[in-house]
């Protein structure tokens, strides 16, 4: 009886730490280092370390210190064709307007902040 209990738990642990791994396969967190001041969405992102959290699903990205979100952005994910060693990024203008994530060949392209109302 007691071999059996132990052989139930872990499948339940198994199955457990498989939900969690398929639930987390769509969100991306990336360490990044700002060196200057940089907008991001329109709101300014003081230099330092950052974390960046980016969910697939909904196209959220968010850049945190600690548990505080600093600033949110919608982005778009575009395959690049080969991969990139580190994660780094591309401003504009002091504009934050990609992120390409280290060791996948994944690129976050930022929605335009500045949308004009005019064709």
């Amino acid at each position: 009886m007691k071999a059996f209990i132990q052989v139930m738990l872990a499948v339940a642990f198994t199955a457990i730490v498989s939900v969690s791994v398929f639930a987390d396969k769509d969100k991306v967190k990336k360490e990044i280092t700002f060196a200057d001041d940089t907008t991001v969405n329109g709101t300014m992102v003081k230099a330092g370390d950052y974390e960046l959290k980016f969910d697939e699903q909904t196209g959220e990205m968010n850049i945190m210190r600690g548990h505080k979100v600093v600033a949110k952005a919608t982005a778009r994910v575009e395959t690049q064709t080969a991969k990139a060693r580190n994660t780094e990024y591309r401003i504009v203008s002091n504009e934050l307007v990609s992120v390409t994530l280290g060791g996948s060949n994944k690129q976050l392209v930022l929605s335009s902040s500045s949308t004009s109302g005019s064709q």
